[in-house]
């Protein structure tokens, strides 16, 4: 093991400790909510370094693999640190729009291509199937941002009901 590897160990060993000790309120005039949003960011960002570590691998499908892994991690990295921003310093309302939600949405895309990398030769053809079921997530993908994101109206009107709705079904 490297030592590049032990230091992503132990950073991450050490993040989740925090979170655990935070969670568990080692400290009690401690603000729970942004160190903990703050421990989330560091091991979203460790993550993808390992990931983007691996990526050093001599085999090309395994160097796609891990790039694309840790680019969804960066993204993730980047949605959370915009959301404890907007939670913790702006103290943003839950039933408005921000700019993380975007990147929430969007973070899982570069993983979901993993699935579709083959590690066959790129000269064998092309997969017609594969094509098509591309996309057809890229038109769902698609039709649930453009429905749920890009109509503001929409947002603003059906998150005070979502809100009772939620805690309806919690308390039911």
């Amino acid at each position: 093991m490297s030592k590049r590897t032990k230091a992503l160990v132990g950073a991450s060993l050490l993040g989740l400790g925090l979170q655990a000790f935070v969670l568990a309120g080692g400290i009690p005039r401690l603000d729970v909510g942004i160190v903990s949003n703050l421990a989330i960011v560091w091991l979203s960002c460790l993550a993808g370094l390992a990931a983007f570590d691996q990526a050093r691998a001599p085999n090309i499908f395994a160097r796609r693999f891990w790039l694309l892994t840790g680019s969804s991690f960066l993204l993730l990295t980047a949605a959370l640190s915009v959301g404890t921003y907007y939670e913790n310093v702006v103290r943003a309302s839950l039933d408005s729009l921000w700019p993380s939600d975007l990147l929430y949405f969007l973070f899982v895309a570069p993983m979901a291509m993993t699935l579709f990398r083959r590690g066959r030769d790129p000269d064998f053809g092309v997969n017609w199937a594969q094509v098509f079921d591309v996309l057809q997530v890229g038109i769902l993908v698609t039709a649930v941002y453009l429905y749920y994101f890009y109509l503001p109206s929409h947002w603003r009107g059906h998150g005070p009901e979502m809100l009772r709705l939620q805690w309806r079904a919690t308390f039911s």
